[in-house]
């Protein structure tokens, strides 16, 4: 990781108004070549430089929530 990244990464989270930690995935992402990032966290859908993909199926996601609200709630 190089300082520019880190200073990228800053600025996309500023930028974009999301989680530093999701400014690090896109300047990461960013500084290997790609603009592809495969998650379920659809905050990242805010930075146009990138395309995110959930790998997982849409019914299967929402299942998983239901899930952990049982848990936790």
């Amino acid at each position: 990781m190089t300082d520019k990244t880190v200073s990228d990464a800053i600025d996309y989270a500023t930028v974009y108004n999301i989680e530093s930690w999701d400014g690090f995935l896109v300047a990461l992402c960013r500084s290997m070549g790609s603009t592809i990032i495969y998650s379920l966290d659809n905050e990242l859908r805010k930075v146009k430089e990138i395309t995110v993909v959930n790998p997982f199926p849409e019914e299967q996601v929402k299942e998983y929530h239901k899930y952990l609200q049982e848990k936790i709630g």
